[in-house]
């Protein structure tokens, strides 16, 4: 009865007990080894959370409540999961809630379905041994609405915003090694198919002269594929320099090359839609749930090659072998792209990176994009001819970052930066150049410390000369700072921040709190300075073999 009277009590001024519930659930792992649920309740139903009567509550300020329910199923002895969720967001700024109910999920991480038929590697046995295949399958059915429609009680149509659909990817993949086993092929199969049961349709209004755009009950498949196909290896070459010490010159290159197929397989709509009823070409699923867009078959031809040079000399001081080692190059890369269907300029611009430090503390990079084409003197337009053919040059500098980095740390701590090259070295490919170069930006749980100041000089070309932008390149000088503390065993926070020297303004700056779950980490990244502001918060694999493994959400600077 006192509840009662405390409920009416709110309700004069505004307040429904409905807005301050709330709760997380989880059942014990000991009662269903087999059966997870959880929950997180967070829900308010006029959506105005400063309706709380205590403003120090820490809802008072907050916009956005999410609410999640989660059931899922493990199958011993499997590689089979399989969950049900429904998810619920709300927004008090932008008064819409996000509805997906429900959402089913089927899972089976990679397995090997020739390993119990092969009992060994050699030869052609070990492509089908270590064949392995993976499979994922999500249903949605998701709606947006804006939230004075639960007021008005009009369900009709809100169900009717409903867009739903399932997505299907399927991955096979093995490793093959080639001329005993220097060089290893890795050939790949992904195919996704996506079942939208909305479309898109478009048509031309001849009061306005403009395109109207409508969404129809219908369902629909789109598929993709992709062949891909890699090669790497590691090449030494040793050089004997004349002297008393006998320097050798060790030299490593790591060429990768790899071969991307990716066909058009869905047909795309081309009406006289447009404005004076021009001709528009769209995908039927482009506004649909799982959205596609229109793309033309594509066939990429990707090399890289990594160089590094370490000389190698005698010294009393080394007590493991008597020879000390120097790396005079820790890093030279070149790669790029070269699409064999395109009509012109099939070959793109080329990566350039190169990195030495001189002292121990001390980093010099430089990171260039080079383009192989020709250009006009007088606009800094970019021409369809090889540059080689036309000015005898390579091709014309677009841009260069030159960075100067001092690093602060411990020796021990400068021992772990160190490792992270090495253990990059072993699986180099593109997506770990940023960190081949800069290794101290890394994120490393056994260094407690360490703090770095960088000198950044960039320059780049000016592709579009005009009367108010002569100049043929433009030159920016920042000063960049970054460091991370480890405040616990398994807590870190970074920071990032530019301070431009022409300006003396901050513009840029990024705060990042991380947290070490052993195979994963954990990650909250804030911009609340710059052009980027905006937040995300990761989950992923701290392996390099499995960093496609991750779950990210993000508020874009888009959105902000």
């Amino acid at each position: 009865e006192e509840a009662r009277v405390f409920a009416r009590e709110l309700e004069k001024v505004g307040v429904d007990l409905f807005d301050i519930t709330g709760g997380w659930h989880e059942t014990d792992p000991k009662s269903s080894p087999y059966w997870s649920f959880t929950s997180n309740v967070n829900f308010i139903s006029d959506n105005n959370s400063q309706n709380n009567l205590d403003p120090l509550n820490p809802n008072y300020f907050n916009n956005s409540f999410n609410s999640d329910i989660n059931l899922q199923r493990s199958f011993p002895g499997k590689p089979i999961t399989a969950g049900a969720k429904i998810s619920l967001r709300q927004n008090s700024q932008t008064q819409n809630i996000s509805l997906a109910s429900p959402v089913v999920n089927v899972n089976v991480s990679r397995f090997f379905p020739f390993k119990s038929l092969v009992k060994n590697n050699k030869g052609w046995r070990g492509i089908f041994r270590s064949f392995g295949m993976t499979y994922t399958m999500e249903g949605q059915n998701r709606t947006l609405f804006v939230d004075t429609l639960l007021d008005q009680g009009r369900y009709d149509i809100i169900s009717d915003q409903f867009q739903n659909g399932i997505s299907q990817n399927v991955t096979a993949q093995t490793t093959a090694g080639l001329f005993s086993n220097t060089w290893k092929l890795t050939p790949s199969v992904v195919y996704g198919n996506k079942m939208n049961f909305q479309q898109t349709r478009k048509s031309y209004d001849a009061v306005e002269n403009n395109t109207l755009t409508d969404t129809i009950q219908k369902a629909g498949m789109a598929h993709s594929l992709s062949l891909n196909v890699k090669l790497t290896t590691a090449l030494y070459s040793y050089y004997r320099f004349i002297g008393k010490s006998q320097p050798l010159l060790r030299h490593v290159l790591t060429p990768s090359f790899s071969f991307n197929y990716i066909p058009s397989l869905n047909e795309s709509i081309t009406e006289d839609v447009g404005v004076d009823m021009t001709p528009i070409t769209y995908s039927p699923f482009e506004r649909s749930l799982y959205k596609t867009s229109s793309t033309r078959d594509q066939a990429l031809i990707s090399f890289g090659f990594n160089n590094t040079f370490e000389l190698k000399t005698k010294s009393d001081k080394d007590t493991i072998d008597g020879f000390k080692r120097t790396r005079l190059i820790d890093l030279f890369s070149v790669a790029g792209n070269y699409d064999l269907l395109k009509d012109s300029m099939n070959l793109s611009n080329l990566r350039l990176n190169l990195r030495i430090s001189p002292f121990k503390w001390i980093n010099i990079v430089s990171t260039s994009n080079l383009s192989p084409y020709d250009w006009d003197e007088s606009t800094g337009a970019t021409l369809k001819e090889y540059a080689v053919d036309t000015k005898k040059t390579l091709g014309r500098l677009l841009n260069t970052n030159i960075a100067t980095t001092i690093t602060l740390t411990s020796r021990e701590s400068r021992k772990e930066i160190d490792k992270v090259v090495d253990q990059i070295d072993t699986y180099w490919n593109a997506d770990y150049e940023y960190f081949l170069l800069h290794p101290e930006h890394a994120i490393n749980f056994n260094i407690p410390w360490k703090v770095s100041l960088s000198h950044v000089y960039t320059i780049n070309a000016n592709t579009s000369i005009s009367e108010l932008s002569p100049d043929r390149y433009t030159q920016v000088q920042t000063l960049l700072l970054t460091g991370d503390l480890s405040f616990t065993k398994r807590w870190k926070i970074t920071t990032n921040t530019n301070f431009d020297l022409k300006t003396l303004d901050v513009t840029n700056a990024r705060f990042s709190l991380t947290r070490d779950m052993h195979c994963w980490a954990l990650a909250f990244h804030w911009t609340p300075i710059g052009g980027n502001k905006s937040f995300l918060f990761s989950l992923r694999s701290t392996s390099a073999l499995f960093q496609d493994a991750k779950i990210d959400i993000r508020k874009p600077p888009a959105f902000l």
